[in-house]
């Protein structure tokens, strides 16, 4: 097999379709949630679903969402963990993100980091959404220090 031969049917049997990569995501999302419940149990205090106007609100500040995320949502609009002193586990639902999403013009904080977790006033936890080769991945955060560090690939790894 000639090398260009090779190469396109390495592409080809490498590619994963995109209802394969949606189903991972779920299946993912739906395994992590699950390992969650199972540690927490019933201080595990998971938000509802977000409805499509939150979805759509949401998507209308940010832009396009990783679908990982999307999923999330879809089962549950941020998550509680009602341990005292764990107030760190908690995963914002939609109002405390747009809350913190932060107007990009008056602001050092980049429009494609979306926060999702943490102080809302120093470290937090961020999607990146909007800018390609980083798109979907998580990162921890402060915008008063330089420092910034890869926390998962994915919202579905995060978790």
């Amino acid at each position: 097999m000639a090398g260009a031969d090779f190469s396109q049917r390495v592409r080809e049997l490498t590619r994963t379709p995109k209802e394969s990569n949606v189903m991972n995501e779920q299946n993912l999302v739906k395994e992590a949630l699950t390992r969650l419940r199972d540690h927490f149990g019933p201080c595990l205090l998971p938000y509802p679903p977000i409805s499509s106007e939150a979805l759509q609100s949401l998507e209308e500040v940010v832009g396009g969402l990783p679908s990982d995320l999307i999923v999330f949502l879809n089962a549950c609009n941020g998550l509680r963990v009602g341990v005292a002193g764990r107030e760190d586990a908690h995963i914002w639902g939609t109002p405390e993100v747009l809350a913190s999403a932060v107007d990009p013009s008056s602001s050092i904080v980049p429009r494609c980091f979306l926060p999702f977790r943490g102080d809302p006033t120093g470290e937090r936890d961020w999607i990146v959404t909007g800018f390609k080769p980083a798109f979907g991945a998580v990162v921890r955060w402060d915008p008063w220090t330089p420092t910034i560090q890869l926390m998962a690939s994915s919202f579905g790894h995060y978790l």
